[in-house]
């Protein structure tokens, strides 16, 4: 039950460090998060699957950005999958490509063992698909993240998991991003 509650930990630091927050350091990266979306509800598709409510602790900042969008976590093996967008004033956003927002993303995770990243497409838009093993704060972990950009909005979808239980969930994350759509 240690490894669980540790596992809980990182995925909640990981969570609070989404590729929205980490984007642009101490700069105000958020002007909002998206509403133009619907993705999934996984708790709809297997009762192992629980939602995570977003808190507003010393995690969440005043607008409330400080947490993804959507996420679930499995009861059984402390996996999370999640959903966190970003939106800036068109006159702010950077146009940055994919491969660098999805290093900002992954700034936590260090000793990597494995990294393979796919250009994939999401409902046509173009998406960088990266899977990614490593430590986050001496712990293994593996991460599957896609990252896309809509219009002023960034989107990243996430699976994390150690390393052990990680291909249990592969489906239902490719599920989950297939499920993605974007309305904007």
């Amino acid at each position: 039950m240690k490894q669980f509650g540790q596992l809980f930990l990182l995925m909640t630091l990981l969570l609070t460090q989404t590729a929205c927050g980490v984007l642009l350091g101490n700069i105000k990266p958020v002007d909002e998060r998206s509403d133009s979306y619907g993705v999934a509800d996984l708790t709809k598709q297997s009762p192992d699957w629980t939602r995570m409510r977003r808190s507003s602790g010393p995690a969440a900042d005043a607008n409330g950005t400080g947490l993804s969008d959507v996420a679930f976590q499995s009861k059984k093996t402390g996996a999370v999958i999640s959903l966190n967008s970003a939106c800036r004033a068109t006159t702010q956003t950077k146009e940055e490509p994919l491969k660098e927002l999805m290093n900002q993303l992954l700034l936590g995770i260090n000793d990597v063992s494995f990294r393979a990243d796919q250009d994939i497409e999401v409902q046509g838009i173009p998406a960088l698909d990266t899977t990614i093993q490593g430590k986050m704060n001496s712990e293994n972990v593996m991460l599957r993240s896609v990252v896309l950009r809509k219009n002023r909005c960034v989107y990243d979808l996430m699976y994390i998991a150690r390393p052990e239980t990680f291909a249990e969930y592969q489906e239902t994350f490719s599920q989950f991003v297939a499920s993605l759509r974007l309305k904007e």
